[in-house]
């Protein structure tokens, strides 16, 4: 009996869908959430100014220090909303890999079970799921979606860690993700927010490493690279 890593429609088309399904729901729920930044400041501002207007005496009081200070709340609203924002949109794009992740790890260790048996046997890593990929003759970095994936996970790390390798990564390949959209409202996060790196994570960013991700359980695709079933090419290490 061969060994056979197996693109069923069963398999790749549930799969794609939770992928359109998350992307929808972030798309359709999340992102409007950042649009009324003013209008969330405002009403915020609203029981600010009342609270203030209490403590304000007009005859002894100076006007102008009186806006000055509502000046600043509206301003350290706006920043705290924006880094909310920020934070939250970065990571839905976080849960976006893991999402993809989870999924093709649980594939491998289903397809991988039925020739091999699964005790000591580890999957943790992008490493691991690509060399596993080439055990059965697919190297994942050929196939044409793979930069906007390889993106993603690198966004994901960045997310969870910070500053670091994959920062300088994301750097070298010029990702998008760290430059303005020139979008009125642009999300963004920096050293000021709880990220701590400057990320520009807009719905467009998003859309194009959900594409990606649903193009690789885009089940026409395996069937056009070379058919459903895939025979390992090496025995495990």
């Amino acid at each position: 009996m061969s060994d056979l890593l197996y693109f069923h429609s069963s398999v790749c088309i549930p799969r794609q869908q939770e992928v359109l399904f998350y992307l929808r729901v972030v798309r359709e729920k999340l992102y409007p959430l950042f649009q009324n930044i003013d209008e969330e400041v405002d009403k915020e501002m609203v029981g600010v100014e009342e609270k203030l207007c209490q403590h304000f005496n007009p005859e002894t009081g100076d006007p102008s220090n009186f806006y000055e200070i509502l000046n600043d709340k509206r301003i350290d609203f706006g920043l705290s909303l924006c880094e909310m924002n920020g934070y939250i949109a970065l990571l839905a794009i976080a849960g976006l890999y893991h999402l993809w992740e989870r999924k093709v790890i649980e594939f491998l260790f289903r397809e991988i079970a039925h020739r091999w048996n699964r005790q000591g046997f580890k999957i943790n890593t992008f490493d691991d799921i690509k060399h596993n990929f080439l055990d059965y003759g697919i190297d994942i970095e050929k196939l044409s979606f793979y930069p906007d994936l390889n993106e993603l996970r690198l966004v994901a790390n960045v997310i969870k860690h910070g500053d670091g390798n994959s920062l300088d990564e994301l750097k070298n390949i010029n990702a998008k993700i760290l430059t303005d959209t020139g979008g009125l409202g642009e999300i963004h996060t920096g050293t000021w927010t709880i990220s701590g790196v400057d990320l520009y994570p807009a719905q467009e960013r998003l859309d194009r490493y959900g594409d990606a991700v649903s193009q690789f359980w885009d089940h026409s695709q395996w069937v056009a690279s070379g058919g459903e079933h895939r025979h390992r090419v090496r025995p495990p290490s």
